[in-house]
């Protein structure tokens, strides 16, 4: 099966457009997951603690990684 961005629910896609927007662009899930996580890395605080921010990014890599085939 091959992988679709516009397959994801709106709610995943809503976020992934505002803080990820080159997953827009991903040919695969593999790849999308991994810009994911790049973006939730990168959104931890000084002590390398995760932030709001990379909680939510956290709940939609879930999201995707349980819901999507």
């Amino acid at each position: 099966m091959t992988f679709c961005f516009k397959d994801l629910d709106t709610d995943s896609k809503d976020f992934l457009k505002k803080h990820v927007p080159s997953a827009v662009n991903c040919r695969s899930l593999d790849e999308l997951l991994l810009e994911l996580d790049d973006f939730i890395t990168s959104t931890f605080d000084e002590n390398d603690e995760p932030t709001a921010l990379s909680r939510e990014g956290e709940a939609v890599y879930d999201r995707i990684y349980c819901c999507t085939p």
